[in-house]
């Protein structure tokens, strides 16, 4: 998988205004996967901060090396 993003320049800098996801179907379907478990962690789980998508999918077949990080706000 690989990320690809441009900066919105009137906001934070480590903000994003676009993301581009270049996935195989199997990948698109391990981050579906990912997020879903997230959202319900993060529903059962009130002190529940985030997750590495790196740590989730460990021994998984996921092109690239970036790192996605899902934070609950």
């Amino acid at each position: 998988m690989k990320i690809y993003g441009k900066r919105q320049l009137v906001d934070d800098p480590g903000r994003l205004e676009e993301v581009v996801l270049q996935v195989r179907p199997a990948e698109a379907r391990l981050l579906a996967a990912f997020l879903t478990e997230c959202a319900q962690e993060m529903e059962s789980n009130d002190a529940w901060e985030h997750r590495h998508f790196s740590d989730w999918q460990r021994g998984a077949d996921v092109e690239g090396t970036c790192e996605l990080i899902v934070f609950k706000p």
